[in-house]
């Protein structure tokens, strides 16, 4: 017999990933950038999520003795949940949910 709720719960996700990476070294100045997307659709509907992440990373030598540097990053992400999954503990876990769901006797 074939469960008509599975079909209700469950989806087909789609994954996108994008990455960009920049490195250059010249005399004395390097530097090295990367970007990333990621779009997870989330296997359970209604649910998924999505990342921008950016890092920049500069370094200058400026004499033998010293060297000057920065590194920054940034992300962002966003999760998408089920409300019909919430629990009191606030999870959305799909087998943490069924876990608590009382089992029959036969």
């Amino acid at each position: 017999m074939k469960d008509s709720n599975a079909v209700n719960i469950f989806d087909v996700p789609l994954t996108i990933i994008f990455r960009i990476r920049r490195n250059r070294h010249a005399n004395s100045l390097s530097y090295y950038f990367s970007a990333g997307y990621l779009e997870d659709g989330g296997i359970i509907k209604n649910s998924g999520f999505n990342r921008l992440s950016t890092r920049l990373n500069v370094d200058y030598q400026a004499k033998k003795w010293l060297k000057v540097g920065a590194n920054v990053g940034y992300t962002n992400s966003e999760t998408e949940s089920n409300p019909n999954l919430r629990t009191s503990l606030n999870s959305t876990n799909l087998m943490y949910y069924t876990s608590m769901i009382p089992k029959q006797r036969m």
